[in-house]
């Protein structure tokens, strides 16, 4: 009753075994293989989270970074292809389904 809601945007890319747990994920976003992502962390818009990363509670990622690690920090701007590559990897895994 009192704990976070899960709410994920649109164009969202979620690697196999990657854990969410009451986050909310903006839009074109690519969660890596493996990720947690815990109570309360909001990822913006055009984030790409790293294979095996760990997002703490409450903590916030800000659009356009590449995030890696456990936890996770911020290691460097995306470019514009890298951007454009999360609309491809979401219709991608749609037409898998």
């Amino acid at each position: 009753p009192n704990g976070f809601p899960l709410i994920i945007g649109d164009d969202v890319t979620v690697g196999h075994k990657a854990m969410l747990h009451g986050c909310t994920i903006g839009n074109r976003v690519l969660v890596g293989m493996g990720s947690i992502l815990l109570d309360g962390a909001i990822i913006e818009d055009n984030v790409l989270i790293g294979a095996g990363s760990l997002v703490p509670p409450g903590k916030r990622l800000e659009s356009g970074f590449l995030y890696l690690g456990s936890p996770v920090k911020k290691i460097r701007p995306l470019t514009p292809a890298e951007i454009q590559h999360f609309i491809y990897s979401a219709n991608n895994y749609v037409k898998w389904k």
